[in-house]
C-alpha cells in the first residue's frame, strides 16, 4: 500500500465539466482530531501528513453520525453461528411451475408448508413495486433480508440514490433496484440515480460484465417514459489494473450501507455462502461516500484517452451518455449522533490513496489487540503489502496479540468454479506466519536487538482459517469463503469497508469508526463467534506448537 500522486484526477478535475458540491476541507477546524480517541487522532494524523489537500474527497471528519439499531450486517445472519451448518435456509431456485415467482426465482407460499423447495415463507418487501401494493410472501433463504434491506433504503429516496459495486446487480438483487426504482417512479418522487461499477479485465469475454446501457436497461423496465426519475449507469477501468471496488449505497446523503457486500445472488443467497460484513450509518459519513463516488463519476464521464482504459455512460430517460445534471448535491442533513466516524477511500490510478495511509495508522495505533478478518494477506503470486506486513510486524514486536481469520484455500460458494468465483489468493495462515518472520529476518532495524522475532511471532500471532464452530467445511464440502474486510484494533476503534489487506490497485471505500461501544458490540455480534471457531486452525501463538526456521 502505498500514497500515489494524484496528477491524474488533478487533470481530469481541471477540465471541467460535471460540477459537485465538496465540503469538509482542511480549514474548517483548528484541530479536526480534537474530539477524536487517541487511536482516531493518531489516524487523523497520519492522513493530514499525506493528504491534507484531499480532506472533503477521498477522507473526511464525522463527529456527530447515528448507528441505529440493526447498524451491523452480516451474512450469513449472527443467529447463524448457534446454528448447525444443515440447518441454514437455503431456498433452491426455481425456474417455473406453479407458485414460481419469474423475477426472484423464488416459491410462493402461504405457510412453510409450501416450501418444498426449502427456504422460510417470508414476506418480501422487495416485491412491491407500488404504493399501497401488498408485499408477497415468498420462500426466502438465509439472506434474502440483506436484500428486503437494500430495497427499503433506496426506496425510501427522496433526491439521490448512488450505488457503488464491483459488478452490476444480478439475480435477487437486481430485481429488488428494478422494483425499488418502480416504487418510486410510481410515488411521483423525482429521484435521481446513479449506478457504478467497476469493468474487469477479460470479464465482458467471460460474459460477466455487461455494458452500462444492458444494465440501464435492466434497471428502468418498468419505468413509464414520463417517470420523473433520472437514472445513470456507468462503468469503468483506468488501465489494465484499476477499477471500482467500493461497495456503497447511499440515500439522500443521510444514510448509507458501506462493506464488503457485492450484489452476487449466489455469492451470497444460495448454498455455501460467502462470509461477509457491510455498516449502516446515518449521518455526515453518508454524505463522505457520496462526495467519494463523485470522484469515480468524473473519471468515468470522461474519454479515457488511453487503449487499455474503459469508461462508459449510459442515462435514462433520454438514453444519451451525459451525465453532467448527476454532480449537483443538495446540503447535507444535520443528524445529531455521538458516533465518531473517519471516512476513508483510495482512487487506485486515478487519484489520491488516503485509505492506504489510514488502515496503517490504525494497525499502528493498537497496544493491546488487533483483531482482523480478511480474504488474504498475501495478494496473488509472491506480492504482500509491505507497509501493512512492517506495521503487523511492530504491532507483535509491541507485544500486541493478533488474531487473524483469513479465507481458506479453494473456497467457492455455491459451486461456483473459475478466477470471479474464488474467495482465496492461495495462502495459508502457515504462510502468513512465515512471510512476516521472513521479512522480519530481513529487516532487523523493525526488531529490538537481541529479540527472538520468531520467538515473538509465535507467541503473539494468532492466525487462523475461518471456521463455523465445530464444522470444517460446509456439509458438501464446500470450504468457508470470507469476504469481510476488517481490522479492528484494542476492542475501541475499527475499520470496515471494502479494501482488501493484500496488494492491489483499486478503488476502495470504507469507514473507521472511533467509538468502544460500537466496537464492543461488533466483537461480541461477529469477532468473538468467528475466532470461537476459526482458533483451533491457528498456525501460530502461545497455546499452538509453532516451529519458524530462525
Amino acid at each position: 500500500m502505498s500514497s500515489r500522486p494524484a496528477s491524474l484526477l488533478a487533470l481530469v478535475l481541471a477540465l471541467g465539466g460535471c460540477a459537485v458540491a465538496v465540503g469538509g476541507g482542511p480549514g474548517e477546524d483548528e484541530d479536526p482530531a480534537a474530539a477524536f480517541s487517541p487511536i482516531g487522532r493518531q489516524v487523523v494524523r497520519a492522513l493530514r501528513a499525506g493528504h491534507d489537500d484531499h480532506r472533503g474527497e477521498t477522507w473526511d471528519l464525522g463527529e456527530h453520525d447515528t448507528l441505529d439499531p440493526g447498524w451491523l450486517i452480516q451474512t450469513p445472519p449472527r443467529e447463524h453461528w448457534d446454528r448447525p451448518l444443515a440447518e441454514l435456509p437455503v431456498a433452491r431456485p426455481c425456474t417455473g411451475g406453479p407458485g414460481c415467482d419469474p423475477e426472484l426465482g423464488l416459491v410462493a407460499c402461504t405457510t412453510q408448508a409450501d416450501c418444498t423447495h426449502g427456504g422460510t415463507c417470508t414476506r418480501v418487501r422487495a416485491t412491491v413495486t407500488a404504493p399501497g401494493e401488498a408485499a408477497r410472501s415468498l420462500c426466502v433463504g438465509h439472506s434474502d433480508a440483506l436484500v428486503d434491506r437494500i430495497y427499503d433504503l433506496i426506496a425510501s429516496a427522496e433526491d439521490l440514490v448512488d450505488v457503488s459495486s464491483l459488478t452490476p446487480p444480478d439475480g435477487r438483487f437486481e430485481v429488488a433496484i428494478r422494483n425499488a426504482l418502480a416504487f418510486l417512479s410510481r410515488s411521483g418522487r423525482s429521484v435521481r440515480v446513479r449506478y457504478l461499477y467497476g469493468v474487469i479485465p477479460g470479464a465482458a469475454l467471460a460474459g460477466q460484465s455487461p455494458e452500462p446501457h444492458d444494465v440501464l436497461a435492466r434497471l428502468v423496465r418498468d419505468l413509464a417514459p414520463t417517470s420523473q426519475l433520472r437514472v445513470t449507469v456507468a462503468a469503468y477501468r483506468a488501465g489494465l489494473e484499476s477499477w471500482d471496488h467500493a461497495k456503497v449505497i447511499a440515500v439522500d446523503h443521510r444514510v448509507a450501507i458501506v462493506g464488503g457486500h457485492n450484489l452476487l445472488t449466489r455469492h451470497y443467497l444460495q448454498a455455501a455462502p460467502a462470509y461477509d460484513l457491510s455498516m449502516q450509518v446515518t449521518g455526515s459519513a453518508a454524505a463522505h461516500a457520496t462526495r467519494f463516488t463523485d470522484l469515480l463519476w468524473r473519471f468515468a464521464c470522461r474519454s479515457p484517452g488511453d487503449l487499455v482504459s474503459v469508461a462508459e455512460v449510459a442515462t435514462f430517460p433520454d438514453a444519451g451518455t451525459r451525465c453532467e445534471a448527476v454532480f449537483a448535491h443538495a446540503p447535507t442533513p444535520v443528524v445529531t449522533g455521538a458516533t465518531r466516524i473517519i471516512s476513508v477511500g483510495r482512487l487506485g490510478t486515478i487519484g489520491d490513496d488516503a485509505a492506504d495511509d489510514a488502515l496503517v495508522a490504525l494497525v499502528d495505533a493498537a497496544q493491546t489487540t488487533l483483531r482482523i478478518s480478511q480474504q488474504d494477506i498475501g495478494g496473488i503470486g509472491h506480492q504482500w503489502p509491505e507497509p501493512v506486513v512492517r506495521s503487523l510486524i511492530g504491532a507483535v514486536v509491541r507485544g500486541v496479540d493478533v488474531e487473524l481469520v483469513i479465507s481458506n484455500i479453494d473456497a467457492y460458494p455455491d459451486r461456483l468454479t473459475g478466477g470471479s468465483a474464488s474467495y482465496s489468493n492461495g495462502w495459508t495462515p502457515g504462510d502468513v506466519v512465515h512471510e512476516l518472520a521472513r521479512y522480519a529476518r530481513a529487516h532487523p532495524e523493525l526488531v529490538p536487538a537481541g529479540m527472538d522475532v520468531a520467538a515473538r511471532l509465535c507467541e503473539k500471532l494468532h492466525a487462523a482459517s475461518l471456521r463455523h464452530g465445530a464444522d470444517d467445511a460446509w456439509p458438501d464440502g464446500a470450504k468457508f469463503a470470507n469476504h469481510a474486510k476488517l481490522i479492528v484494533a484494542d476492542d475501541a476503534a475499527f475499520y470496515l469497508g471494502s479494501q482488501n489487506l493484500y496488494p492491489s490497485n483499486l478503488s476502495e471505500y470504507g469507514y473507521i469508526v472511533d467509538d468502544p461501544v460500537a466496537t464492543r458490540q461488533l466483537v461480541d455480534e461477529y469477532f468473538a463467534e468467528l475466532w470461537s471457531g476459526s482458533q483451533r486452525t491457528s498456525a501460530s501463538g502461545a497455546d499452538v506448537t509453532c516451529v519458524l526456521t530462525r
